[in-house]
């Protein structure tokens, strides 16, 4: 009986060991992938002048990788789409840049490089998009809705009760009315923002040329615009049917895309 818990317990520190040893590589690989793909980036800056061809190559493979960690390995990090706009930005890839800087945003809502790239980005697009986009409100939603949903709904649950008990005739008794006035000021609007930021609109970035905007979730339906969406025009998201988005413009004009046009912010 002895030699089999051994057994069994050896096995266990072994699995162990094979688990960290994994990770561990896992996290190597893709730190040196991140490495490659700046040092291409550097390599495609410093070719553009004398050859724009090789420098767009190596700025596509810079992007290559970059992609395959944030969408294969699913790393959350808004370092990554910062840098990732820059690529896009570089091969005139004007939707795609805008989408990671949007996407950087969520995660570095306050840094300054981010919001002085998307907002240049944002002036170089033909079509309207969304204004106040780094209003002091919509960076800390952006902030807020890019925090997991079960961490938001721990901390939303226990500031709700808080803010129900300053009221409550104990509590009442032992805090003088200024305190709990107070805690209440404080704790009442974080916990409305966890609340808001379940409920805010789901905003994409068109990422193609003269995408055709239709009255309906078909190719059949009439255009709905006079003229094509050009990369980088923001929206709202409305609803989703098959493979078509209806979008809501700036301007308040609705319309259908195909989804492979676009990008959504999630």
């Amino acid at each position: 009986m002895l030699t089999e818990i051994k057994k069994y317990l050896l096995r266990y520190h072994l699995a162990i060991l094979m688990l960290c040893f994994g990770i561990s590589a896992y996290a190597d690989k893709n730190y040196e992938s991140y490495q490659e793909a700046l040092q291409l980036f550097e390599q495609a800056d410093e070719l553009q002048a004398a050859n724009p061809d090789s420098a767009k190559a190596s700025y596509q493979k810079a992007a290559n990788r970059l992609e395959y960690l944030i969408q294969k390995s699913n790393i959350k990090n808004g370092w990554l789409h910062y840098n990732l706009g820059n690529t896009y930005f570089r091969m005139d890839e004007l939707g795609l840049a805008i989408y990671n800087y949007r996407m950087a945003q969520k995660y570095l809502p306050y840094h300054k490089d981010v919001s002085h790239n998307l907002q240049y980005a944002q002036s170089l697009v033909t079509d309207a998009t969304e204004e106040n986009t780094s209003s002091r409100y919509a960076l800390t939603m952006e902030y807020i809705r890019s925090i997991a949903t079960p961490i938001k709904v721990l901390l939303f649950i226990p500031l709700y009760i808080i803010v129900l008990l300053l009221f409550i005739t104990p509590i009442k008794k032992r805090f003088p009315a200024f305190y709990r006035w107070i805690g209440f000021a404080v704790l009442l609007p974080i916990t409305i923002l966890l609340a808001l930021s379940s409920i805010e609109s789901t905003k994409g970035i068109i990422i193609k040329d003269s995408i055709i905007a239709k009255k309906g979730n078909s190719l059949v339906y009439e255009d709905a615009l006079m003229s094509g969406l050009n990369k980088g025009c923001e929206f709202t998201m409305l609803e989703q049917r098959n493979e078509w988005i209806k979008i809501k413009l700036i301007d308040g004009k609705e319309a259908w895309i195909q989804e492979d046009g676009a990008r959504i912010i999630k």
